[in-house]
């Protein structure tokens, strides 16, 4: 579905920069009250349906607008070479502007590649964003000064962590150039198919034993879908600095703690802590643990959101 037309007085920017949204909760016709609007941007490699459940308990209070990644609600890529860092954020810009007016912010609701993208929008966009809600990604954040340096095994740990980011990143960034040689199909039944089913035997990303794809994901992987993988290294192998950045609005951070990798560090946390009006909560629960935990997630959400609670809760 397309999004609604723009009520910005500023002219409407091409189709083919809009991401896809559906949106749930509109305001009645002639109404003069306008709802807040949330704006659900989710990640690798979901479309629109991972947020359905999240977004019918939001549409009472709020004007829900879903969206994913370009094309990840098509079967391939309109464009075989995918969509770099620049474009992906361009049509999250130019999508944030088509779905609001013109002085109206957005709270962001951000999962996995969303997150990135996310908090690059809020940081190049901060009058356009009244608060955040990311789901197990964090943001780039140096160690506070006066923090005691991490003991031996704590190092150990952040090094085993940081070497499984590079790996499984680096692969699905192969996976793509892979696919570009020998096509999608090829690439996702050679590289993909294995690494999946290495998922089910461990707890990467999943609490141990529960890994079911029909359930946790919205639709299959394939290897065209792993492109941001691709721009970012490329990028960052050109020496271009992509760390998201600390939003500078009210944060709620909740990530899933049975899980053999983390998104964030301790850094993001201390200064998650240390910032007024911000949240953060660990969650029983993998990657993908608003889905496995919605009760949990809803109910720390709207404490955030509507009754303004900063807690800063110890991992459940």
């Amino acid at each position: 579905p397309s999004p609604s037309p723009s009520p910005s007085p500023s002219p409407s920017p091409s189709p083919s920069m809009l991401l896809s949204t559906i949106e749930v909760g509109k305001e009645r016709e002639g109404s003069s009250e306008r709802k807040p609007v949330m704006f659900m941007l989710a990640g690798f490699p979901d479309d629109h349906s991972v947020w359905a459940n999240l977004a019918d308990e939001f549409k009472v209070d709020y004007r829900v607008v879903l969206a994913c990644l370009p094309d990840y609600d098509k079967d391939a890529l309109r464009k075989k070479a995918g969509y770099s860092f620049d474009e992906v954020l361009g049509a999250i810009i130019e999508t944030v502007d088509a779905v609001t007016w013109e002085d109206e912010k957005v709270t962001l609701v951000i999962h996995d590649w969303g997150c990135f993208f996310g908090y690059h929008f809020a940081g190049r966009r901060p009058e356009k964003v009244e608060a955040v809600v990311a789901l197990d990604i964090g943001a780039a954040v140096r160690p506070p000064k006066g923090v005691e340096k991490a003991g031996k095994a704590s190092s150990l740990g952040k090094a085993k962590n940081t070497a499984k980011v590079l790996c499984y990143q680096l692969y699905f960034a192969a996976s793509f150039v892979v696919g570009r040689v020998l096509g999608s199909t090829v690439a996702t039944y050679m590289m993909l198919f294995p690494f999946m089913m290495l998922l089910k035997y461990t707890a990467f990303m999943h609490v141990r034993g529960t890994y079911k794809p029909e359930c946790t994901l919205s639709k299959p992987i394939q290897a065209w879908m792993c492109y941001p993988y691709y721009y970012l290294w490329r990028d960052i192998f050109r020496g271009r600095d992509l760390a998201p950045p600390f939003p500078q609005c009210r944060t709620l951070f909740m990530w899933g703690t049975k899980k053999a990798i983390t998104f964030h560090s301790k850094s993001f946390l201390h200064k998650l802590k240390d910032t007024d009006r911000c949240a953060y909560a660990g969650v029983e629960g993998g990657h993908w643990f608003f889905l496995d935990q919605h009760e949990t997630t809803v109910g720390l959400m709207k404490d955030f959101l509507l009754k303004g609670h900063a807690f800063k809760c110890a991992p459940t």
